[in-house]
């Protein structure tokens, strides 16, 4: 016997030409379990185009981070240059909160898509943009998403600032290259430490960033992600780690004002955070004093730093 299929009508008559759909999904992180839930969003959505009568699958776009800003999701912008080219005439999406949670943003983008008559369907709220009452619908729902999106920034920054008023917070035991996190905090990890005050040594012989990472790759030594060639600015961050000396300093940047959320460098805008004596040296405090004065120098000289 035949399965029977059951058809779902969405605002139009099934003899209509069909629209060709963009299904659009997104979760917060990559984590597993968020994998997960993406793969039953574009699974439920894909379900629901194949019912429709008005409708048929084009293409699925996916992202996988943050939903503050749409310039930095690429599945999303890569939906919009589909719409752009009239590859796309309906978006589907699973909600407002997983399309955005910026209003201005949201509405921003929907009045593009209005502009050329394509409409977006949030499948939770049961909402099409292009309805008569669809704006003011999608701002009350946004303002609601944008709304527990801020609390929880809120809360992350309130649990972050509690944690690092504790000196034993795992914050400070964040390993970095040269260190190994074991039961007893971070420990110096014997080869990869070498190679720090290789790198120290020569700084101090007068040797630039850029001639350091020439001997470096010239002894074949791997970078800390285990490449042949040395990125300049992995050997200026080593030289400039206060975690060398033994010390440990938090929030030398922070997290912005919601809802950029972006990592601003904190040049006296925010308290400083210092536990001295965290955890065994691999330079000498003289040391490396010397090379942060020395560096100083070169800045303001303006030193090519080609030596």
């Amino acid at each position: 016997m035949a399965k029977t299929v059951t058809r779902v009508h969405l605002g139009s008559g099934p003899y209509d030409p069909l629209l060709n759909v963009g299904i659009y999904c997104r979760v917060s992180s990559t984590k597993r379990r968020q994998t997960e839930s993406l793969n039953n969003q574009v699974q439920g959505l894909c379900e629901l185009v194949r019912r429709s009568y008005r409708w048929r699958l084009c293409d699925v776009y996916t992202d996988q981070g943050s939903g503050r800003s749409a310039k930095s999701r690429e599945g999303l912008q890569r939906l919009l240059i589909d719409c752009e080219k009239g590859k796309i005439e309906q978006i589907v999406t699973k909600s407002i909160s997983r399309f955005g949670r910026n209003t201005v943003e949201l509405l921003s983008i929907c009045r593009r898509l209005k502009e050329k008559n394509i409409d977006v369907y949030f499948e939770v709220e049961n909402i099409h943009s292009l309805d008569s009452n669809g704006e003011l619908t999608m701002t009350l729902y946004s303002a609601v998403a944008e709304g527990e999106s801020f609390n929880k920034s809120e809360s992350i920054k309130w649990g972050l600032a509690r944690s690092a008023k504790d000196p034993d917070s795992a914050l400070y035991s964040k390993k970095c290259y040269g260190y190994k996190l074991t039961g007893k905090g971070l420990v110096p990890n014997p080869k990869e430490a070498e190679v720090v005050k290789k790198i120290f040594d020569a700084y101090l012989a007068g040797k630039g960033s850029h001639a350091i990472k020439k001997m470096l790759e010239a002894e074949g030594i791997p970078s800390p992600t285990g490449k042949e060639t040395w990125p300049k600015r992995t050997i200026e961050k080593i030289l400039c780690n206060e975690k060398y000396c033994g010390d440990v300093v938090f929030y030398k940047t922070y997290m912005g004002e919601f809802p950029t959320g972006k990592r601003v460098e904190n040049v006296g805008q925010h308290e400083k955070l210092e536990v001295k004596c965290h955890h065994e040296a691999i330079i000498d405090q003289r040391e490396f004093d010397q090379v942060q004065e020395m560096r100083r120098q070169r800045s303001r000289h303006k030193d090519p730093d080609s030596n």
